[in-house]
């Protein structure tokens, strides 16, 4: 019977190894996936990109960042003064 309870003791220690390594894996899902850190890392990667794409395009970055500009004191210079 001893084969029996060994066997037994592997299945268990078997289980309960493979439950740590899940709750493992499931928290780090839970970090990796977690809303606020993948706006974060969005937020970073489209900051890069465009940053990126300004410095090997620094004409036509200064052209849409100057009208941006423009549209921003236009817009500003229309609205009513509250008083």
């Amino acid at each position: 019977m001893s084969d029996g309870s060994e066997e037994s003791k592997a299945i268990r220690d078997d289980i309960a190894f493979t439950r740590a390594r899940m709750g493992h894996e499931l928290e780090e899902l839970g970090t990796r996936l977690n809303p606020g850190r993948l706006a974060e890392e969005g937020k970073e990667k489209v900051r890069n990109t465009a940053v990126g794409w300004a410095l090997r395009n620094p004409i036509p970055a200064a052209l849409i960042a100057a009208a941006a500009g423009w549209i921003i004191v236009r817009s500003l210079r229309r609205r009513p003064h509250l008083q």
